[in-house]
């Protein structure tokens, strides 16, 4: 019997499906991407006001790349004008 991402072979024994739990993981990964690219564009004519603020966000693009979150270094790097 097969249920989201495990897998149940009788009523006490459960087994994680490491397929659905990466791509459950790899849908998750989008949808925070584009949660932080509406929170930018949300802000934008704040951070266009602020340059402290450009620079605090400069120190987290590299977070932000090393976590391989595309579109969100791609608005971060428009929005500061890199």
């Amino acid at each position: 019997m097969e249920e989201g991402f495990f897998l149940k072979k009788n009523l006490f024994e459960t087994e994680v499906i490491p397929e659905q739990l990466t791509k459950f993981l790899k849908v998750l990964h989008e949808l925070i991407d584009i949660g932080i690219v509406i929170e930018l564009n949300i802000l934008s004519d704040w951070i266009d006001q602020d340059n402290d603020v450009k620079n605090k966000l400069r120190e987290r693009l590299v977070v932000i790349e090393d976590l391989r979150l595309k579109f969100s270094s791609k608005k971060l790097k428009k929005l500061m004008g890199v």
